[in-house]
């Protein structure tokens, strides 16, 4: 590993580490609040959040090097369960626009590509390897998009701006066309996740390959 991708994964880790905890505690606590037992005040929400930024920031300081030079290693059930972490926390902070959902996606994509890189795997193997992350990403994306597409079919409001904003507002309230839309618009979110990390990870598998001959047949 280079020092220059050394020095961006840390900075990596070291951001993502402490945000992450921010808005799990956060949540977390605000979750505790509106369905729990007893209601949590502000305050105790608060502090639950700068609780968990600082416990990220602590973990930084003592296993940061540690953790961006063993990334690549890391088991791969960790690896796909922060990243439907980060997509959920993508999808709430966007107030359920895909876009950050996407950008996690391509970023796992990336991720593969260079894990398979340092793993030695050649390119078949790497090609396959991306197929499968894509189909992932691919899969996290429609179920997110299904939960709120579902939300939107109850929200008159959110359906009525969602239907303006693809330019088809003379469809809100025929039920009918309202649930196509949902389902083609969670489809072509698939589909277009697939082929972003799909290509993120050939790319970045990529990197530091010598140039491809070009009388060489591309393999699929």
């Amino acid at each position: 590993m280079t020092g220059r991708e050394e020095t961006l994964l840390s900075v990596f880790v070291g951001v993502a580490a402490p945000a992450t905890l921010f808005v799990l505690s956060w949540w977390s606590a605000a979750a505790l609040s509106i369905y729990g037992p007893a209601p949590v005040s502000e305050r105790a929400i608060a502090i639950a959040a700068l609780s968990g930024l600082v416990i990220g920031v602590g973990a930084d300081i003592w296993l940061l090097r540690r953790w961006a030079r063993r990334l690549y290693q890391a088991p791969a059930a960790l690896v796909n369960l922060l990243y439907v972490v980060w997509s959920v926390m993508a999808l709430g902070l966007c107030m359920g626009v895909p876009v950050g959902v996407l950008v996690v996606g391509i970023g796992v994509g990336l991720y593969q590509g260079r894990r398979d890189r340092y793993a030695g795997r050649d390119e078949p193997a790497a090609r396959a390897s991306a197929r499968r992350t894509a189909a992932f990403t691919a899969a996290v994306v429609a179920v997110e998009s299904l939960g709120v597409g579902w939300l939107a079919l109850g929200e008159r409001f959110t359906m009525r701006r969602l239907l303006s904003m693809v330019g088809m507002k003379a469809l809100f309230g025929n039920v009918f066309a309202e649930a196509a839309l949902v389902l083609v618009g969670c489809t072509a979110l698939a589909v277009l996740q697939h082929v972003l990390t799909r290509r993120a990870a050939l790319t970045a598998y990529g990197w530091g390959l010598p140039p491809r001959n070009p009388s060489a047949p591309e393999s699929s």
